[in-house]
């Protein structure tokens, strides 16, 4: 297992064509397995996940995302392809789909970026146009304290 940081943003389209953008930094954990990348970290309360772990499955051709904890999510991105799931909080249950339009993951010189563009839907019903751009770096560590390198403000590809 690697220490890593994650910067994961996310761009959200409504119906209006309102974009809201989130936007984070964390430290995780990356490790390989049979020729799939997992990458773990947990979620904060500035994500509104507190007391949730979220894992990445990055496949060769599909990304997983798999939520434990308070909230329990288990989504698929595969480009073209439409998958369902349960979104549980301590709330209810929402029942949720995605149609994943494009999807890039690469991994290069300890550095991994993950583009996904997809629709959203809410319990049979369309709610927004998303992207996601997430990067992983290993972290470095100099002279007993940790660096950070990357991260930046809410752009992102367009």
């Amino acid at each position: 297992m690697t220490d890593v940081v994650v910067s994961v943003k996310g761009f959200q389209r409504d119906g209006t064509g309102d974009e809201e953008c989130m936007e984070f930094v964390t430290t995780g954990r990356r490790y390989q397995r049979d020729g799939t990348i997992y990458i773990t970290y947990d979620e904060s309360e500035l994500t509104g996940l507190e007391g949730t772990t979220t894992m990445l499955k990055i496949c060769v051709d599909h990304v997983v995302l798999v939520r434990t904890g308070s909230v329990r999510q288990h989504q698929e991105f595969r480009s073209g392809g439409r998958s369902r799931s349960t979104y549980t909080t301590p709330y209810g249950i929402v029942d949720m789909a995605v149609v994943t339009r494009h999807l890039n993951a690469s991994d290069h010189d300890g550095r991994m970026d993950i583009y996904i563009v997809y629709d959203l839907e809410i319990e049979k019903s369309w709610q927004s146009s998303n992207r996601l751009v997430i990067t992983i770096w290993e972290e470095k560590k100099k002279d007993g304290y940790e660096t950070v390198a990357g991260g930046g403000h809410c752009q992102g590809r367009q």
